[in-house]
């Protein structure tokens, strides 16, 4: 394998690429962070929640899922499918070997990996029955809903701003 050295120009012109490429992926991450707290929070009001409940971690899901009409506990799957990750893989290491980087899973749980997969999977089938439950509650269609899987934060202002109106009665249904 052959061995490239650069030089100190060209080392500081790639950390400068990799500096303004992290710089970029940071802000649009953030601007979309704070597009999902805005729909969220409009969101909230329009069900009749207060709209700062959007800002706390964790609860802002609970409220989310309330609101949907249903059991409102079920986000905490998605922080125990990170705990299970972090027990399914209890030695997962990053090496540099010749400059590139290498993943080695050791000492894997594969009844942890098992247990991550199915915990992740149920999680992703309860979003989705939230984005079609939310959907229905703001009296919007199956577009809506297909939307909201694919684009939460944007979907998520549009019905904060937009002309829905939520009604809790249609949950019963």
């Amino acid at each position: 394998m052959e061995t490239t050295n650069l030089t100190t120009n060209e080392a500081l012109v790639a950390g400068g690429i990799l500096g303004g490429m992290f710089a970029v992926f940071a802000i649009v991450g953030l601007v979309w962070f704070i597009m999902l707290i805005i729909g969220w929070w409009k969101m909230f009001e329009k069900a009749g929640e207060k709209g700062w409940k959007a800002l706390i971690p964790i609860y802002d899901y609970y409220i989310a899922y309330k609101i949907a009409g249903m059991f409102p506990w079920w986000p905490v799957l998605y922080f125990l499918a990170g705990v299970i990750l972090a027990v399914a893989f209890p030695n997962l290491t990053t090496q540099l070997n010749s400059g590139n980087v290498n993943i080695e899973m050791t000492g894997t749980n594969p009844l942890g990996l098992v247990l991550y997969c199915v915990v992740a999977i149920f999680a992703i089938v309860i979003s989705i029955i939230w984005s079609f439950k939310i959907s229905k509650a703001f009296k919007r269609g199956v577009g809506t809903a297909i939307l909201m899987v694919f684009f939460p934060n944007i979907m998520t202002m549009v019905l904060g701003f937009g002309k829905a109106k939520y009604d809790k009665s249609v949950l019963k249904k």
